[in-house]
Parts: C-alpha cells; sequence; structure tokens
C-alpha cells in the first residue's frame, strides 16, 4: 500500500470515529435502536456511510439539525449546515429513486437514508401533516416487501419507520398509516431476546392506536376488540423474563417517587456501566418498552383523551396507576434514548391529567 493510500485509510478511519461519536452522543442512533440488540444505526449505517454519499449526507442533516435546536452561538450555523446537507442527500435521493440502474444503491441504505430525512423534516417543521414527511418511507416499504420479518440494515429501517408512524398517530390522534395487519410479525413465544419484547409492544401499541382512534367499528365490535386488546397486552406482560419487568427499589411518597432498576442486558444502571466504559447492546429497551405497555392501558381505558372526564372512578384509579409506574420508570436511571420514548406518554398526559390531577411525583 502506497503512503498516499496509507494517509486516506487512516484519514477514513478517524472520519468514521468522529462520525460514529457524532451519532451516538447525540441521541439520534440511541432512540433508533432502542429495540436492536445488533445496533444497526449506531454500527452499520455509519460504516456504510464511508461509501455512500446519500447516507453520509442524511446521517449529517439529521445530526446537525439537532444540534441546532440547542441554544447557543452556533445554532444558527448549524441550522445553515444541515439545511445544505439536506439538500445534497435530497439530490443524491432523487437521483437514486430516478434512475436506479446509474445510481445503484441497496434498497436497505434508500430506506435508512429515507427516514433518517424524514425525521430531519419531521424536527423542521413539526407542526405540518406528517403524512407528507413520511409517505417516501411507506412507499419504499410496500414498493420493495420491507416488514418486520426483514433481516439487517432494512428491517432496523423498518422498527424505525413503524415508531415513527405510532408516535405520530398519537399527536394527530389517527390510526398508523401502515396498519399493524401489514406488518408481517411473527413472534416466537416466549420470546427470550428484550428488542423482540420491546418490538411485540410497538406493535400491540399500534392496535391500541388503531382501536382508539378508529371511530367506524360498531359498539357490540369495538367491545369485542377491546376485550381482545386487554388479554394482549395481558399475555404480554406475563411472557416477560423477570429482568425486564424491573424491580422497584424506592417506596413512593408525597414528595417523591420511587425508583425501579432494570437488570442486565435490559437496561441496568446505564450512568454506571457508560463510566466504566462498557457497550452493553440492548440497556434501554425494557424501560422503555415497560412505558409503553403502560401508555396501551392509559389509551384503552380513556379511550383517547377526549373521553378522559367521564370514565368512572374505577378506572380513573387504574389509569392513575398505570401513570404513576410511567413516572417511575423515567425517574429512575433510564438512557435518553428510552425516554424520548416516554415522551409519547407524558404528551397524552397533559390531556388525560389536568393541572393538580396527576399523581404526586
Amino acid at each position: 500500500m502506497t503512503s498516499s493510500a496509507i494517509k486516506r485509510s487512516f484519514a477514513r478511519r478517524i472520519d468514521a470515529g468522529r462520525k460514529r461519536k457524532m451519532v451516538e452522543t447525540s441521541g439520534i442512533a440511541t432512540w433508533m435502536d432502542l429495540f436492536d440488540e445488533e445496533q444497526h444505526f449506531q454500527r452499520i449505517v455509519v460504516k456504510r456511510a464511508l461509501h455512500s454519499p446519500l447516507l453520509l449526507n442524511s446521517i449529517c442533516a439529521l445530526t446537525t439539525k439537532q444540534l441546532s435546536l440547542l441554544d447557543g452561538k452556533w445554532a444558527t450555523q448549524a441550522q445553515s449546515t444541515a439545511s445544505t446537507y439536506y439538500g445534497e442527500a435530497l439530490h443524491h435521493l432523487i437521483a437514486t429513486l430516478g434512475d436506479p440502474r446509474s445510481n445503484p444503491v441497496p434498497i436497505a441504505e434508500t430506506l435508512a437514508a429515507t427516514i433518517l430525512l424524514s425525521s430531519y423534516e419531521l424536527l423542521v417543521c413539526p407542526g405540518m401533516d406528517h403524512r407528507r414527511h413520511v409517505s417516501g418511507a411507506l412507499t419504499l416499504i410496500r414498493t420493495h416487501g420491507c416488514n418486520a420479518a426483514s433481516g439487517g440494515m432494512a428491517g432496523a429501517a423498518f422498527w424505525v419507520y413503524v415508531r415513527q408512524d405510532v408516535a405520530m398517530a398519537l399527536v394527530h390522534e389517527c390510526p398508523t398509516m401502515l396498519a399493524p395487519e401489514e406488518w408481517c410479525v411473527s413472534w416466537t413465544m416466549p420470546e427470550e431476546r428484550d428488542d423482540c419484547l420491546g418490538n411485540q409492544m410497538v406493535w400491540l401499541l399500534a392496535k391500541v392506536v388503531g382501536y382508539t382512534y378508529d371511530k367506524s367499528n360498531a359498539a357490540a365490535e369495538s367491545g369485542a376488540q377491546k376485550e381482545s386488546l386487554k388479554n394482549d397486552l395481558r399475555s404480554w406482560y406475563e411472557s416477560l423474563p423477570l429482568h425486564f419487568k424491573g424491580m422497584d427499589i424506592g417506596l413512593a411518597t408525597a414528595e417523591a417517587g420511587g425508583r425501579m432498576f432494570f437488570a442486565i442486558p435490559s437496561t441496568g444502571e446505564l450512568y454506571f456501566f457508560i463510566a466504566m466504559g462498557l457497550d452493553i447492546p440492548g440497556l434501554t429497551s425494557s424501560a422503555a418498552a415497560m412505558c409503553t405497555y403502560h401508555l396501551a392501558h392509559i389509551l384503552l381505558l380513556a379511550e383517547g383523551r377526549n373521553a378522559a372526564p367521564v370514565i368512572d372512578l374505577e378506572s380513573q384509579a387504574q389509569l392513575n396507576a398505570h401513570a404513576q409506574r410511567i413516572l417511575t420508570v423515567c425517574s429512575s436511571s433510564t438512557s435518553d434514548g428510552a425516554l424520548v420514548q416516554a415522551v409519547q406518554a407524558l404528551y397524552l398526559g397533559q390531556y388525560l391529567f389536568p393541572q393538580g390531577s396527576c399523581p404526586k411525583h
């Protein structure tokens, strides 16, 4: 190998390390890999970006856009830089989709880049119709048959898409764009992998969201569907390994809430392991999954935020109990990726619990 080739190789390694560190520490890839023990976005996508201008510019656009949201003297410059990266990424994406023979890019890379760019667009225009942002990814998923059974980067990107879909459906009070029946899920029972348990819960939440905001069902059919969803949630919870549920390590009081400990490999005392320099996959999955589980119950009990004022006292007590569990998880040593997932429940809580009625924590 020549001297110049060695220098280029060394420069690429340094560049890859910087990009990976930037993505990991910013929290973006941490959330995307929330229920992915193989950590495709933190490990595989960043490596592929060295040889893919589409992925490289998509990563830089999203990461820089997130940095621009921070207060400080770099915010304005970061915003301008993010727009430049976004424009370049969009140019490569249009070229790839318009003439795939001249611009051959694996569908997994194209889908991952589309997910990154739709995330960028959601940060730029959060108040606009979310369908405009995620429709491109949905088209790719349907055209190329990507689903829950897909492996590798395509499968990882699919699960990121459906989590975005569920989050936006909660905000806009509508069923998901990709119905859970189209996900092609196939679960192993009992499931032992933490990331698969988390993805199961995302699928169940999507079904609950569809039930909650689909007003076309007849009363009798709706009641049967609600009982079926309750049974599904109960079966999921009862099948969990003990370490996944977490353990209470402090009693809640009027002044402060309790805390929970999640054992390895699901969440654990995350900051301890970071301080020790240990990289343990799946550290965030169970805490986020448990928040999602309690959120699903809250939706079933309240049947959407508009029905909350008229539910009975027993249901209100259950509602408070599930809300308390979410707050307890969030008050524990939980990673940023898991807290992002918990924001969905906190968003809904502002409507279900008027000021002064929320459980004390």
